[in-house]
C-alpha cells in the first residue's frame, strides 16, 4: 500500500533547500522566465506528440515562480485537446477540472488561478500528469512546496497507464535527493534545456 504523506521532507536540508530555489526562481527576469516556458513546452510537445489526440492531459497554473505551461496550454486548448487542471480542497488535497479558453479562473486562499470546479477528472483517468517543482534529480525524485497535494493525488493509482512528467529549470536539478516513503517519482522531467527521461520503461512511448 502506498504511504500516506504526513510532514513531508520534514529535515531541515530539505526546508534550506527549498527556500534557496524559491530565491533563486524569485531572482529570475521576464525574458528570462518566458524563453525558458517556451522551451520547456516545447520539449513537452515534441515528446507527447505522439500520443492520441484525445489523451487526457493534467497541467498545472503556474504561480509563486513556478515555470509557466501557458504555452503548452495555448496549442492543446486550439486543437480541442483535453486539458485538466488543479484546485486546492480542504486536507491538502486537489482535484483536476476542466481547462479550456473559455474556462472562468479564480485565485485560491494561495493566490493561484484555478479553474471555477465543474467536472472532476478522476486520477486513474488521466494519461499524463505533468508537475511543478521545487528540485528533482535524474533518478525522478521530486521536492515540492512541501505540502504533499500530488503525493496525496496520485496515492492510489496505477502508474503503469499514466505518464508522471514533472516541468522545471535546469538549475533546480541536484545531485540526489532523498525521497519520503510517499513520495512519487516523476518519469520525466522537462527543463529549458533538455528532456531528462528518468524511468526509461514508462517514458518508450513518448516520440524521441
Amino acid at each position: 500500500m502506498q504511504a500516506t504523506p504526513t510532514d513531508p521532507h520534514p529535515n531541515p536540508d530539505a526546508k534550506q533547500l527549498r527556500q534557496q530555489l524559491k530565491r533563486a526562481r524569485a531572482a529570475l527576469d521576464e525574458k528570462t522566465r518566458n524563453v525558458a516556458a517556451h522551451a520547456v513546452c516545447k520539449q513537452l510537445l515534441d515528446r507527447i506528440g505522439g500520443l492520441p489526440a484525445q489523451s487526457r492531459i493534467g497541467v498545472y497554473l503556474a504561480g509563486h515562480g513556478e515555470i509557466s505551461l501557458q504555452p503548452l496550454v495555448d496549442v492543446v486548448c486550439q486543437a480541442n485537446g483535453a486539458l485538466f487542471a488543479p484546485v486546492v480542497l480542504e486536507g491538502h488535497r486537489m482535484s483536476l477540472h476542466p481547462v479550456t479558453a473559455q474556462t472562468t479562473l479564480r485565485r485560491n486562499r494561495f493566490g493561484l488561478l484555478e479553474p471555477v470546479p465543474s467536472r472532476a477528472c478522476p486520477a486513474q483517468k488521466l494519461d499524463i500528469l505533468i508537475a511543478p517543482l521545487l528540485a528533482f534529480d535524474q533518478y525522478g525524485n521530486r521536492l515540492g512546496m512541501g505540502a504533499g497535494y500530488y503525493d496525496r493525488f496520485l496515492a492510489n493509482v496505477n502508474l503503469s497507464k499514466l505518464l508522471y512528467l514533472g516541468a522545471a529549470y535546469a538549475m533546480q536539478q541536484q545531485p540526489q535527493l532523498s525521497p519520503q516513503p510517499w513520495d512519487i517519482p516523476l518519469h520525466a522531467v522537462a527543463t529549458e534545456k533538455e528532456f531528462i527521461i528518468c524511468d526509461h520503461t514508462r517514458c518508450k512511448e513518448l516520440k524521441k
